[in-house]
């Protein structure tokens, strides 16, 4: 299957990226490598595709820690544009445009623990914290 979509991939000058691809196999599959023009791709236990951490086993622990690394990463990038905004609500669009973007990028595909719920809470209060300037960041 994968032969046949890099050769109709190809009479539509389409090629794929040997470096990029990658094998993500389930438990029952068999260990056999897959070649994509002769060459043996990549078997790897998790993937980041378009921003979402994948993994075989659905363990959603991995990506809530990147998404909570991607909302500080948000906010500390538009940190001086809110201490320099006085409006409050303006800034609070400005903190849910981009930090509350990052941070529950793709959430509503995730099975939600209790656990991973209070943690994601507890990040976003932090980061709320932060920007009114209740806390040391």
């Amino acid at each position: 299957m994968l032969q046949r979509l890099d050769e109709e991939g190809s009479k539509a000058c389409l090629t794929m990226n040997m470096t990029k691809t990658k094998v993500m196999r389930s438990a029952f599959s068999s260990l056999q490598p897959v070649l994509l023009q002769g060459v043996p791709l990549e078997d790897v236990s998790e993937y980041v595709y378009l921003g979402r951490l994948l993994n075989m086993e659905n363990d959603i622990k991995p990506e809530i820690a990147m998404r909570e690394r991607a909302g500080w990463a948000a906010y500390y990038s538009i940190k001086s544009v809110l201490e320099d905004t006085k409006d409050r609500k303006l800034r609070a669009d400005l903190f849910n445009s981009t930090v509350l973007s990052a941070l529950c990028y793709a959430s509503e595909t995730w099975a939600l623990t209790k656990i991973a719920e209070t943690q994601l809470r507890s990040t976003q209060i932090s980061l709320e914290r932060c920007m009114l300037g209740l806390s040391l960041c």
